[in-house]
C-alpha cells in the first residue's frame, strides 16, 4: 500500500523551512538592523509563505502580488529570487532577471539558513535559462533637433538616452509611438522574437494644423476701458508720441529753477552794480588800467573779481529761469494736448551774452 502521507509531509517540512528563512536576517538586512517591525516582518513572512506555495502551484499571477508586498515589507533571497522567477514565467524576463541578478550578487553571511543559499543557487540556474531570452530594440526618431521626441513603448515612457541603442526587451509585440509639440503623432508595431534583435525608425512630419507660439493672436486687438477703437478724441493719431503728464514734482521743480534764476539775476545785478562803482572810482587811478600805486592794483583786481562773479551770477540766474519756464511751459502744454486744446510752443534761446524764450502762445 502505497504511502501518501509523505508528499505531504515533505511541503510542511519546506514550508517551515522556508517561513524559518523568511524570518532571518540576510546579509544587507544585518547591514540595517531594525529596518523591520515585528508586525511588518510577520507579514512579511505570512505573504512570502502564501506566494511561495502559490508560485509551486504554477499560479504566478498571483502569486507576484504576494511576493513583491512581502519584499517590500522585508528582503529575503528566498522571496526575491522566487518573485524574479514568476516574472520570467509571465514574460516579463527584462524585469524578472534583474531581480535574479540581485540574488546572485548578493553576499551571505557565513551563518545564513540552508534556505537562503538554496535560493541562490535557484535563482543563478533560472537567470542561466532566461539571459538568452531576452530581446533587443533599437528605436530611432527622425525629427528636428528641436523637436524634443517623446517617446513610448506600450504607453510607457523611456528615456531619450534608450534611443539609438540596443534596447533588452521583452519577446513579443510591441507598440511603439512618438510625438512632439507641432508634429503629427507617429507609431510603429513590431514583433520580437527570443533572444532576437530589431530596428524600428519613426519620422515626425510637422502638423500644418498646429498652433504656433509665436503667431499674434487672430482677431481685433481687445479694447481698453475708456479707449475706443478707430479714431476718435480718446485714440491718439498713428505714430503720435504721448506727452508726460504734468505732476506735482514737475512743477516743483519748475519752481525751483525759477528761484534759483532769480536769485542769480539780482545777485548778478548787485555785483555788476558793485564792479560799475569800483570802475568809475578807479578811473583816474588808473587809466588805460594802468594803475601807478598798490593799493589802486588791488582795487582793480577786486573790480574785475566782481565783474567774473556777477557775468557768472547772471549766467546761472538766466540758465535757472529759462530752464524753470521751459518746464513750467512745457508741462502745461502737455496737459492742455491731452484735453485736445492746443499748447503754447516754446524754445529756449541763448545766444552770446542773453538769454530768453521764443515761440508762439
Amino acid at each position: 500500500m502505497k504511502d501518501h502521507r509523505r508528499p505531504a509531509a515533505g511541503r510542511l517540512s519546506r514550508a517551515l523551512a522556508l517561513a524559518a528563512a523568511l524570518g532571518a536576517p540576510s546579509a544587507s538586512a544585518q547591514q540595517a538592523p531594525g529596518s523591520a517591525t515585528a508586525a511588518e516582518l510577520a507579514t512579511a513572512r505570512s505573504l512570502g509563505v502564501e506566494g511561495v506555495k502559490l508560485a509551486d502551484a504554477g499560479n504566478c499571477g498571483e502569486a507576484v502580488t504576494r511576493l513583491d508586498r512581502a519584499e517590500r515589507l522585508h528582503h529575503a533571497p528566498t522571496t526575491l529570487g522566487r518573485l524574479g522567477e514568476c516574472h520570467v514565467q509571465l514574460g516579463q524576463i527584462v524585469l524578472g532577471t534583474e531581480m535574479l541578478q540581485r540574488v546572485v550578487r548578493e553576499p551571505l553571511a557565513a551563518n545564513a539558513p540552508q534556505a537562503f543559499v538554496l535560493a541562490k543557487a535557484r535563482a543563478q540556474k533560472v537567470l542561466e535559462q532566461a539571459l538568452p531570452k531576452i530581446a533587443k530594440l533599437k528605436i530611432s526618431v527622425k525629427a528636428p533637433p528641436e523637436a524634443r521626441p517623446q517617446v513610448s513603448i506600450d504607453n510607457e515612457p523611456i528615456s531619450s538616452a534608450l534611443l539609438e541603442v540596443d534596447r533588452p526587451t521583452d519577446p513579443g509585440t510591441h507598440h511603439v509611438e512618438a510625438s512632439a509639440v507641432g508634429f503629427k503623432p507617429a507609431s510603429a508595431t513590431v514583433t520580437l522574437r527570443e533572444g532576437g534583435s530589431e530596428s524600428v525608425t519613426i519620422t515626425l512630419e510637422p502638423d500644418p494644423n498646429a498652433p504656433r507660439p509665436d503667431a499674434p493672436p487672430v482677431g481685433p486687438t481687445p479694447e481698453r476701458p475708456g479707449v475706443t477703437s478707430g479714431s476718435g478724441p480718446g485714440v491718439p493719431p498713428q505714430g503720435a508720441v504721448e506727452a508726460p503728464k504734468a505732476t506735482p514734482t514737475t512743477r516743483l521743480v519748475a519752481y525751483g529753477l525759477l528761484g534759483i534764476g532769480a536769485a542769480g539775476v539780482i545777485t548778478g545785478s548787485v555785483l555788476g552794480a558793485l564792479t560799475l562803482s569800483k570802475a568809475s572810482d578807479l578811473e583816474a587811478q588808473c587809466p588805460n588800467k594802468q594803475c601807478y600805486t598798490p593799493e589802486a592794483q588791488d582795487e582793480l583786481q577786486s573790480a574785475t573779481r566782481l565783474g567774473t562773479w556777477s557775468t557768472v551770477a547772471f549766467g546761472v540766474g538766466g540758465a535757472g529761469l529759462v530752464g524753470g519756464v521751459v518746464l513750467l511751459f512745457t508741462s502745461s502744454s502737455s496737459s492742455s494736448t491731452s484735453s485736445g486744446s492746443p499748447g503754447p510752443a516754446i524754445r529756449p534761446r541763448v545766444g552770446l551774452g542773453s538769454v530768453g524764450l521764443e515761440g508762439s502762445f
